[in-house]
């Protein structure tokens, strides 16, 4: 075959990679690098094929190849880094990116992993003084403000979280993760929690398949509103809060999301309803339980009497099966579970 053939092969391959049609542009890649089996061009796309493919170990070893026919190549140090990073092998990862680094030391994507890199071993306040030196150094990429921000919440600081992650969000203010970054970041923090509920309640419409983006809608509803089955716990522990935790539940929530704009208030109201459901199914089960428990213990002693004592008892413990019911129908029939 001739080199035309070879870049007949190759372009093929790129145009299938543009479909995701990975197994197929492997196929190509494979005739190509039978025609030039030393090629780098060849060798550094088939191993990202393969390593989109999760063929891990032939992906290292052409990488390897590559590196011993091109030392001077990046792509094969930037491969071997990745894929050691994720099989584990931190060491080989570390060596791997210390030789991208000397080739390319302004490389935004070399910096990146060798931070990562910094990080899974454990070194997390060198991960964070290299991902601040990044941010700085790539001010206009949101991914580093993104990374800067990932290693500060790695290290529970809130502040640097909120900076990097509002940063990035003015950036690219539709990126998924910068939403979501600084909706966590707002949802620590007291006076900004009502902006988190708005801010991911805007994202899960934007990406609505993004369940890690539902998840912490969910956990900044619960910071602004409170947690309904810590109510519906408490409700058990002491029975006469039965009473306020469903007036707050019913009434009082609604009052709190009044701020919400239109549109998100109707979001936040839905997943509201869905965790109350929940909640209330949780605590009618732990009352029947309660009830069957102690009054079958009564019986079984023979001592069980009609005095005001067990009416009261009996009582709360109805009420709370009867919220459990209605949590149990609110969450098949309105919630759609």
């Amino acid at each position: 075959m001739s080199s035309e053939e070879l870049t007949h092969l190759v372009t093929r391959a790129e145009a299938l990679m543009q479909l995701e049609r990975w197994q197929e542009a492997s196929f190509m890649l494979g005739q190509a690098l039978a025609i030039a089996p030393d090629e780098p061009a060849v060798l550094a796309t088939l191993a990202r094929v393969l390593h989109v493919l999760d063929e891990v170990q032939e992906a290292m070893r052409l990488a390897k190849q590559l590196v011993h026919v091109a030392p001077e190549n990046t792509e094969g140090h930037a491969i071997i880094a990745e894929l050691a990073l994720q099989s584990g092998d931190l060491e080989q990862a570390q060596r791997s990116a210390d030789a991208w680094l000397q080739l390319t030391p302004d490389s935004y994507a070399a910096q990146e992993t060798a931070c990562r890199i910094t990080s899974r071993r454990g070194h997390r306040r060198q991960a964070l003084r290299r991902a601040d030196d990044i941010r700085r150094h790539f001010a206009h990429k949101a991914d580093a403000h993104l990374l800067h921000a990932y290693m500060a919440q790695r290290m529970m600081r809130i502040r640097l979280l909120r900076e990097s992650a509002e940063r990035a969000l003015e950036l690219e203010p539709q990126n998924s993760e910068a939403i979501l970054l600084t909706g966590r970041a707002w949802a620590y923090k007291t006076k900004t929690e009502l902006k988190a509920v708005e801010l991911l309640a805007n994202g899960c419409a934007l990406y609505p398949d993004n369940e890690e983006m539902r998840e912490e809608l969910d956990s900044a509803i619960k910071f602004y509103v409170g947690s309904a089955t810590v109510l519906a716990f408490v409700a058990l522990i002491f029975p006469p809060s039965l009473f306020y935790i469903i007036w707050d539940i019913t009434l009082g929530r609604q009052l709190r999301i009044r701020k919400l704009t239109p549109g998100v208030k109707a979001l936040v109201r839905k997943r509201m309803r869905e965790k109350n459901a929940l909640a209330f199914r949780e605590m009618g089960i732990g009352f029947g339980l309660i009830t069957l428990i102690v009054t079958g213990f009564q019986l079984h002693r023979g001592d069980y009497t009609f005095d005001t004592s067990s009416i009261v008892i009996n009582s709360v413990a109805l009420l709370g099966l009867c919220a459990g019911l209605w949590g149990y129908r609110l969450a098949h029939k309105r919630a759609n579970f």
